[in-house]
């Protein structure tokens, strides 16, 4: 049997196209009478052959029941092709756009995000032992910072190659001036610190964070998507104390920092829950889930006008865990723009905070080591999609 209409409606059909009419038409001994299906034609005839493969792409689970019950007389090969290439055909058709096998997305979102308390620890005193608490993490909060999300994915029919950049760089949070009558004293693994005259003590924290992505994403159809990809995160902290001895007989300042290279595979999958992707608002929800190494250091260095300096160190590997969730809601403007609105929480075990290396730092012996704590943010962005 062949199709009808000319060479130059078969330039606009792709290979499996051709296939699903075959399956349909060439098996069923040319017993197949036209039939209208969803509304949409099935006959070969001049126009009606590309329009039905078009809307035909777009057939969910419904659409192949309906294709199934009102086909008469065709083999369960035709039905095996159909139920295949269908559901195939539409991850292709709505992820690129039109028919075309190959397809483009740019995306942008701005992030506001929260991230959880650190561990509660008392920083400084008054004492070198028990002690009235001057500055501790409950002070040290980081609040709200605003974040920036780029990404592209390149297509080719159900396969995606992702590249995605997050990156939240300005957390800070400060305590202080505080005077105290009794001096101060920082609460390293070996304390040090001032208890012989009143002192003036300000804290400061600031906080950066970023993470790359490269994914390889696979549409079986079009309301799921999996993924398997490497992730790259960096965590920079630093905590820094300045005590005033006298006040003005001697300026000390202590800098503790703590640095995150995280690295490794992850996996995650998304799917659409409400509407369709290429029209109106929809609904989708997605988690990844990875296992990264991390390589952690810290540091501690004190200097004062009037004295000695001091350091201590440490270096360490360890694994950590990784999760991602994200809830979206979009809305399709036109066939090349998308709006969208999501809802994330993104958490690591074992990632190394500057207001946790204090305890664990020793400036004098040589015990210091590192502190490990589960980071955590969530937030809500908006952005758009863009898709060529």
């Amino acid at each position: 049997m062949t199709l009808q209409g000319g060479p130059h409606l078969l330039q606009r059909c792709d290979s499996n196209t051709i296939k699903f009419y075959k399956a349909i038409h060439c098996s069923s001994n040319n017993r197949f009478k036209p039939q209208r299906i969803e509304h949409y034609s099935l006959t070969l005839g001049r126009n009606d052959l590309y329009l039905a493969w078009q809307k035909l792409q777009r057939s969910d689970s419904r659409g192949i029941t309906v294709l199934r019950d009102r086909l008469k007389g065709i083999r369960g090969l035709s039905l095996v092709c159909a139920m295949i290439l269908a559901p195939t055909a539409a991850a292709q058709t709505n992820r690129s756009g039109g028919t075309r096998p190959f397809g483009v997305q740019l995306t942008m979102h701005q992030w506001f995000l929260s991230r959880g308390p650190n561990p509660s620890a008392a920083l400084v005193t008054d004492s070198f032992s028990n002690g009235t608490n001057l500055i501790d993490t409950s002070h040290l909060k980081l609040g709200h910072d605003d974040g920036t999300e780029l990404g592209a994915l390149f297509r080719y029919r159900s396969l995606g190659l992702e590249v995605r950049h997050l990156e939240s760089g300005d957390w800070s949070a400060s305590k202080g001036p505080l005077t105290s009558p009794g001096g101060a004293v920082v609460h390293y693994a070996t304390p040090l610190g001032n208890t012989f005259f009143p002192a003036v003590v300000e804290a400061d924290y600031t906080s950066a964070f970023s993470t790359e992505e490269y994914n390889l994403h696979y549409t079986p159809w079009d309301r799921l998507d999996l993924m398997v990809g490497y992730r790259t995160m960096k965590l920079d902290e630093r905590l820094g104390f300045s005590q005033n001895i006298g006040p003005d007989l001697n300026l000390v300042t202590y800098g503790t920092r703590s640095r995150n290279r995280l690295h490794g595979w992850q996996v995650g999958v998304r799917g659409l829950l409400l509407g369709r992707r290429d029209k109106g608002f929809s609904l989708d929800a997605g988690i990844k889930m990875g296992h990264l190494h991390n390589t952690i250091e810290s540091e501690a260095v004190i200097t004062q006008d009037v004295g000695p300096g001091f350091t201590g160190q440490a270096k360490e590997a360890q694994g950590a865990s990784m999760r991602e969730i994200c809830l979206g809601v979009h809305y399709v403007c036109s066939a090349h723009v998308t709006v969208s609105a999501q809802y994330m929480e993104f958490s690591c075990s074992r990632t190394a905070l500057a207001t946790s290396q204090v305890a664990r730092l020793d400036v004098v012996g040589s015990g210091s080591s590192v502190a490990t704590d589960h980071l955590h943010y969530r937030g809500l962005s908006v952005g758009a999609r863009v898709t060529f």
